[in-house]
């Protein structure tokens, strides 16, 4: 039987020089729609001036009079602006520039179907960009303009294959919207869009940077990479980039390198953050600096952790770990050892990962490295995170955070306070919670830490959902892959699907949640993050168990469980035995329910999370009522209040 289908109309905005990408652009068009979007009742389809051109009349006012009937624009620029359009009462210079003034307008219209407009500029080489042509300087002063109004959203990318991933980012994003999503531009109009991510840090530059113990550098070039730095903070872009480029081909090294790279991955351009820290090795083994190399391979491995490849990252610290066990260096040791220790706690290896943040503790209380400390707590305390532990969970951010308060360390104090925040939710405090989220959301938006916005936005919509709020959740959730999707962080996207399915599971939308929960599924299983992937099999249990699909759901939960036995992670073993357990009461199966709600109640009393104690009574209390041990289940029901007057109830 035919279906009706939505069609929704994309025009591509370019000057000559970029045909591969409209090519590409049609062609990306065409996949998306068979692999996402047709089967739920909508296609996109690209248009642009090849498809408008033929008719009499100003050849830009044909594209225009097209342009008006679609409902989103998306511009292409690279080192080209186009030629004149001819008279035009935008007085723009370029057709593609006409284009996007008739757009801006149609945004503004109701009575035009245009919904949104994205400009993506591809990167110009270094060489170019320290020596504009007219063309180019008029694209950068566009830019610029950008940057200074922010009116929408706009990113940039390197290689057609970066390109690509975009296109599909921005029809996902536009298929949400369509698909009536809450716009994450209703969680708070003062906070701004997500723009071509600003590179700010507290610091000048990340502090394996900015320490001579770990890298070899004068004075003249550090300055002019902080020139680069400051103007990076102040939201200037196109300027930083200019300035970065300058440095890396006037006097290329590796300082300089690995500080452009550092921005590169900062503004999503991964594959040429790659190409210069793998010049920067280059450098350094032609130098014969053991220093300089065995940080330029840290650097390499950070960046195959943020792509998922999580054997490559492990490759690369271990050979920097060689030299620096060669060169009896503390301060690279340290930093190795919390590195390897991220990517065994990934893998589930929780006991060997603490061993190594304790061996890197211990070097930087040796050498006073307060900002190594800071990090060691921080990664020590989601050790105890994961145990369940959450007083020495908390007591471990504390330390962490009163370090980084001493070393003047925003970012890190931000981290902290996001961590803080996990365990007050855990205990179902979530007014406190939600106090600790906002105020790493403060620090990071200050700095343009789009990785910890990211992450307090998700926060924050967790601690909506709780409240019943699921709009609000919903937004914050969309929020945070947005940026995520923007940084190709998918560890994190991983964490936003799961989120997206838990208010899907609310509004009762199962197999909305069930599509999720895949995305999340498969994402955990490239990044072979078993923690993720206990998470999504428990709720893909949930899930399975409202469609009344108990034999699945049971297998989904055992699944969980046996993975959180594995990580000792014991509020998620709590939470499947708690599930176990409304499946075996549900089934009549009381003993076995009986012992699920025992289990659970005896890890939830021990960390202390009241909230699912409170529920974890009340199944108990009812498998014991139905055999016939009333005076037990009295008790028990008892205990369920007591405990419901303790509880935070301002988080329900």
């Amino acid at each position: 039987m035919p279906i009706t289908l939505n069609c929704i109309k994309v025009f591509i905005a370019s000057p000559n020089g970029l045909n591969k990408e409209r090519k590409s652009f049609k062609l990306t068009i065409e996949d998306y729609n068979h692999t996402e979007a047709i089967h739920r009742k909508i296609v996109f389809q690209a248009v642009g001036w090849e498809d408008t051109l033929g008719s009499m009349g100003r050849p830009q006012s044909i594209i225009n009079k097209d342009l008006k009937q679609c409902d989103y624009l998306i511009v292409v620029l690279h080192d080209r602006w186009g030629s004149s359009p001819g008279e035009n009462e935008y007085n723009a210079t370029s057709g593609t520039e006409e284009e996007y003034e008739v757009a801006k307008e149609c945004l503004k219209n109701e009575a035009y179907p245009m919904k949104d407009i994205a400009v993506l500029f591809k990167a110009v080489p270094s060489n170019q960009l320290i020596d504009p042509g007219p063309e180019l300087k008029k694209v950068l002063k566009f830019r610029k303009q950008l940057e200074a109004e922010k009116p929408l959203l706009y990113t940039s990318f390197n290689t057609l294959t970066e390109f690509n991933k975009l296109i599909r980012k921005y029809l996902a994003r536009w298929l949400r919207d369509l698909e009536g999503f809450t716009k994450s531009s209703e969680v708070d109009p003062n906070v701004p869009s997500i723009k071509d991510p600003k590179t700010g840090y507290d610091t000048i530059y990340s502090k394996e940077l900015s320490s001579k113990e770990l890298i070899e550098v004068t004075s003249e070039v550090k300055e002019k990479i902080d020139y680069a730095w400051r103007l990076a903070n102040e939201g200037h872009i196109v300027q930083a980039e200019v300035e970065f480029s300058k440095a890396t081909v006037n006097q290329p090294g590796v300082f300089q390198l690995l500080n452009y790279s550092d921005f590169l991955n900062r503004i999503g351009r991964l594959e040429q953050a790659m190409s210069m820290v793998e010049k920067a090795v280059e450098i350094s083994l032609e130098l014969n600096s053991p220093l300089n190399q065995a940080l330029t391979l840290i650097k390499l491995g950070h960046l195959f952790q943020d792509q998922g490849e999580i054997d490559k990252a492990e490759e690369v610290y271990v050979k920097s770990l060689k030299i620096y066990e060669q060169l009896e260096n503390l301060y690279g040791l340290s930093i190795v050892y919390n590195s390897l220790g991220i990517i065994l706690q990934i893998r589930g290896q929780i006991d060997e990962a603490e061993k190594l943040y304790y061996k890197s503790l211990k070097l930087d209380t040796t050498i006073q490295n307060i900002n190594g400390m800071a990090s060691s707590y921080g990664h020590l305390g989601n050790i105890q995170l994961i145990r369940g532990d959450l007083q020495k969970a908390e007591e471990m951010f504390n330390k962490s955070l009163e370090l980084e308060i001493k070393d003047d360390h925003l970012i890190g104090m931000a981290s902290c306070y996001g961590s803080l925040g996990n365990v007050y939710a855990i205990r179902g405090k979530w007014t406190k919670a939600e106090e600790m989220f906002n105020k790493a959301l403060d620090l990071d938006l200050k700095l343009g830490n789009n990785d910890g916005i990211a992450s307090s936005y998700g926060s924050l919509g967790n601690v909506a959902l709780s409240r019943g709020n699921l709009p609000k959740a919903e937004a914050m959730f969309i929020r945070s892959l947005e940026i995520n999707q923007l940084l190709s962080n998918i560890e994190d996207m991983a964490t936003d699907y799961f989120n997206l399915a838990k208010v899907n599971i609310e509004n009762n939308d199962l197999s909305k949640a069930e599509e999720l929960l895949n995305y999340a599924l498969n994402y955990n299983k490239q990044l072979g993050k078993l923690e993720g992937l206990a998470q999504v099999y428990g709720t893909l249990g949930m899930v399975l168990y409202k469609k009344r699909d108990i034999k699945a759901a049971e297998e989904m939960y055992k699944k969980s469980l046996s993975l959180e036995e594995q990580l000792g992670h014991k509020e998620g073993m709590a939470a499947d035995y708690g599930n176990l357990g409304n499946l075996y009461l549900d089934q009549d199966e009381f003993p076995k329910a009986q012992e699920m709600f025992t289990n659970a109640i005896e890890i939830n009393l021990n960390i202390g999370n009241y909230k699912s104690l409170y529920s974890n009574y009340r199944g108990l209390s009812h498998a014991l009522y139905k055999q016939n041990k009333v005076e037990e289940a009295d008790e028990i029901y008892k205990k369920s209040q007591e405990v419901y007057k303790s509880f935070d109830n301002s988080g329900l």
